[in-house]
């Protein structure tokens, strides 16, 4: 498990196959408080290799992209790195948070309530994961 210094800033990871989204998700986690994105990803596949080699504290998951999805990239996160608080990220629809969360995410935003829900839900997501970081 990664330990942070008192005063060091949550890392994250960015991930959504969209530029303009990932960019506003990144620019929007990086003006919060305290947190500070160390990367993005523009598929699963590099999601999880870049989640093994950089390890942040949380990774904010687009759910449908190409190739590996969110759903199998939260799968194989939390597998390798339970430590590693997941929010997936999509369009309202509850069978894709539900499998989001069945993945191992501890949060979900819907992507139209990204600017108002989002941060709180970084916030809560490192303290849930730093007090239980196997979800049990």
């Amino acid at each position: 498990m990664r330990t942070r210094e008192a005063g060091e800033p949550l890392t994250a990871l960015v991930v959504d196959d969209n530029t303009i989204m990932r960019g506003m998700v990144e620019t929007l986690a990086n003006g919060l408080d305290g947190v500070s994105v160390i990367a993005v990803a523009d598929d699963g596949e590099s999601a999880v290799r870049i989640a093994g080699t950089h390890h942040p504290d949380v990774v904010i998951m687009d759910v449908n992209m190409p190739g590996v999805n969110g759903v199998e990239a939260t799968k194989r996160i939390r597998a390798s790195l339970e430590d590693v608080a997941i929010v997936g990220v999509s369009m309202q629809d509850p069978e894709v948070e539900e499998a989001m969360r069945s993945a191992g995410a501890v949060e979900f935003v819907e992507k139209e309530r990204l600017a108002e829900e989002l941060p709180a839900a970084i916030y809560r997501a490192a303290r849930r994961n730093a007090a239980d970081p196997a979800g049990t």
